[in-house]
C-alpha cells in the first residue's frame, strides 16, 4: 500500500544495465560526454505512462536521470533510464525494491529517502560522500 499515492508514478523497472552518459542520482556526478573517457555506471530503465510521466519522474531525480523512447509490441513506450556511481549500487538496488514494494510506483520521498541513507554508516553516523567505505570481502 503506498502512503504517498497522490504524488506516485507509475515506474515499472525492465532492464538493467551500464550506461556511460547518465549523471548518478546519489551524488550527481555526470556522465562523461567523451568516448574515451567514459565511466561506464550500473543503470535501470523503468517504463512510464507518457512523456509527462516521464518529465515528472526526472524532477523526482532532481534532474539526474533521462527519459528515452523505446519501441515496443505496441509501439513506442516511455522510459527513465536512472543510474549511480559503482559504490552507490546499493541505492539503485534499495529504490528497486522499494518501487516493486510500492506496485511499480515511485515517489519523491524514496528517491530522496534512498538518496540520504547512502551516506550513513552501519552504526548510523553520517558519511561524507568522499568517504564513503568501499567494500571489500573478508
Amino acid at each position: 500500500m503506498n502512503l504517498f499515492k497522490d504524488e506516485s508514478e507509475s515506474f515499472e523497472v525492465i532492464q538493467t544495465g551500464e550506461e556511460g552518459y547518465v549523471p548518478c542520482f546519489v551524488t550527481n556526478e555526470s556522465g562523461s560526454k567523451s568516448v574515451t573517457a567514459m565511466k561506464l555506471k550500473p543503470v535501470i530503465t523503468a517504463v512510464v505512462k507518457n512523456a509527462e510521466a516521464g518529465e515528472r519522474v526526472i524532477k523526482m531525480f532532481s534532474g539526474r536521470a533521462f527519459s528515452d523512447e523505446v519501441a515496443g509490441d505496441d509501439g513506442c513506450v516511455e522510459t527513465v533510464i536512472v543510474g549511480v556511481e559503482p559504490e552507490h549500487l546499493k541505492a539503485l538496488e534499495m529504490l528497486c525494491d522499494l518501487v516493486e514494494k510500492e506496485g511499480n510506483s515511485i515517489t519523491q520521498w524514496m528517491v530522496e529517502g534512498v538518496r540520504e541513507l547512502v551516506h550513513f554508516d552501519i552504526d548510523g553516523h553520517k558519511v561524507p560522500y568522499h568517504a564513503q567505505p568501499e567494500c571489500t570481502p573478508d
